[in-house]
């Protein structure tokens, strides 16, 4: 086991299983001295270990002193909300939903995101929790995409950005499930829903590799990647337009993943090579522009001028590239931006 790499929850619990009374003891008292003084206070840690009973009910009392709705009503309403999104009934005339209330659906979200988040600090509600995040997460990114509400963003909506409201859901994963379950799930997420008009693909794989902090863990990730990969490619059937432009947007998107891992890890011959092997696009030069702005982000300034300058002689590039060949080359630099 990585002793740099936090313990999940579920690890800590199946730990301390193992333990005596003894053992139990010891463990607590070095960890009440690894506690800045500051947070023994706020965080009430006396009342805990004088009284855990007490301290659980505790929680569920909101900041403001109010006691929080039970769990199941927060549950229930949520799949109330979600079953009526889908049917369109937040935007039609329908007798599930009144007149006067269709438009409040973003009032229901954010207070059900606020309720959901709160729940999801005691233990035994994070799964659920981010079970119910995510449900309210795949409506919106579903009425991205489709007509669902009487507005054309539905994050905008609700007043959450789309990258927040998705690591809100994945960190209380990364809290609850081992390690390849919870690598393929941030996944699935990432790319099995549409996009509003403010976030690309791009921000929500940073975003995901912020919890991917060994290389073990990003091996495991380009090794799940590139599996769901393979399986896209081999369930692939129609020949619809559409269908074809979101399995292409998906390979890709694997392709991209990957080529981060590897550029995490410093391989950037490996991460070269399977993003030519395996990047969909038009022509090689829109593939060379996409890979330029990958090695961008890396800072990768050498092997970018030398890739530009390999390309020029046997294709034709776009003023951009050759702006980010000269600007190179006269600044010994890289600059901000692509051209």
């Amino acid at each position: 086991m990585n002793s740099k790499s936090p313990l999940k929850l579920a690890e800590v619990r199946a730990m301390i299983k193992k333990h005596d009374r003894k053992n139990l003891e010891f463990i607590i008292a070095q960890m009440y001295k690894m506690i800045p003084k500051d947070r023994k206070i706020d965080n009430d840690v006396n009342s805990l270990i004088e009284n855990p009973e007490k301290f659980a009910n505790k929680s569920k009392v909101s900041k403001k002193g109010k006691t929080m709705r039970p769990f199941n009503k927060v549950e229930k309403e949520v799949l109330f909300f979600e079953d009526n999104a889908y049917e369109q009934n937040y935007m039609v005339p329908n007798r599930s939903i009144k007149k006067a209330d269709r438009p409040k659906w973003r009032f229901v979200v954010k207070r059900l995101y606020k309720e959901l988040n709160e729940y999801a600090k005691q233990e035994e509600y994070i799964q659920k929790a981010a079970d119910n995040l995510l449900k309210l997460y795949e409506v919106l990114t579903y009425a991205c995409g489709y007509y669902l509400f009487r507005t054309y963003d539905a994050f905008e909506s609700v007043g959450i950005e789309q990258t927040v409201f998705y690591r809100s859901i994945i960190e209380k994963y990364n809290e609850t499930m081992e390690r390849d379950a919870f690598i393929s799930k941030s996944i699935d997420i990432m790319f099995d829903n549409y996009l509003n008009r403010n976030t690309l693909y791009s921000d929500l794989m940073i975003l995901f590799l912020e919890y991917i902090q060994t290389p073990d863990m990003l091996y495991l990730t380009i090794d799940i990647s590139e599996k769901k990969r393979q399986e896209l490619v081999k369930n692939k059937k129609s020949t619809n337009y559409h269908y074809e432009y979101e399995v292409k947007e998906k390979l890709n998107n694997y392709t991209k993943l990957i080529f981060r891992c590897y550029a995490r890890l410093y391989e950037f011959d490996n991460a070269i090579i399977d993003y030519q092997k395996n990047m969909i696009e038009s022509s090689e030069e829109v593939k060379l522009y996409i890979l330029v702005w990958l090695l961008l982000d890396y800072k990768q300034k050498d092997l970018i001028l030398k890739i530009i300058t390999e390309a020029e002689k046997k294709i034709s590039l776009r003023e951009g590239l050759i702006k980010m060949k000269n600007y190179i080359l006269e600044n010994d630099e890289l600059p901000k931006y692509m051209f």
